[in-house]
């Protein structure tokens, strides 16, 4: 038996949630900044695509099925990751992003870190930083087994 998978589009997703939000074929097509007849199409493409109905029609405002209201709420957290997704390219196009893991020895961390940590995120604001005070051949230790990205300790280090 050959399964085909559905097709849909973040568009599509986008034009669902604004649909759950207003309530309102028009006045979702307006969020969007498209025309009543295009959004509904879509709507409709989606749910010939997912083989299920998703929208309750009928007068009054109009209501997601059960199916519709849960494919919406799972349609957000797909639009809020792809949303991250663009934003992590803005930073990582701009500059130092991300999260870094820092460890760093008990006899430099207090003195050095106030600093680095204030300059880190006035030049990179985006930047996670995760900070661990270790004894030196601890943090040699978690370096090589993954545990950090860098470390900050007095030499003399192999």
């Amino acid at each position: 038996m050959h399964s085909t998978i559905p097709h849909f589009t973040q568009r599509q997703l986008r034009y669902l949630v604004a649909l759950e939000e207003t309530q309102h074929f028009r006045e979702a097509a307006e969020s969007c900044g498209i025309s009543q007849p295009s959004l509904s199409v879509q709507i409709k493409t989606l749910e010939d695509s997912l083989g299920l109905p998703l929208v309750e029609r009928g007068r009054g405002p109009v209501r997601l099925s059960l199916a519709g209201r849960e494919v919406a709420r799972r349609a957000r957290e797909i639009l809020e990751m792809g949303q991250g997704i663009l934003d992590l390219t803005v930073t990582l196009k701009s500059g130092l992003g991300g999260t870094i893991r820092l460890g760093t020895s008990t006899t430099l961390g207090p003195y050095l870190m106030p600093y680095v940590v204030t300059e880190l995120h006035d030049t990179h604001p985006d930047l996670r930083l995760y900070i661990r005070e270790a004894a030196p051949r601890d943090l040699l230790r978690e370096l090589q087994d993954g545990m950090h990205d860098l470390i900050l300790t007095q030499l003399p280090v192999n």
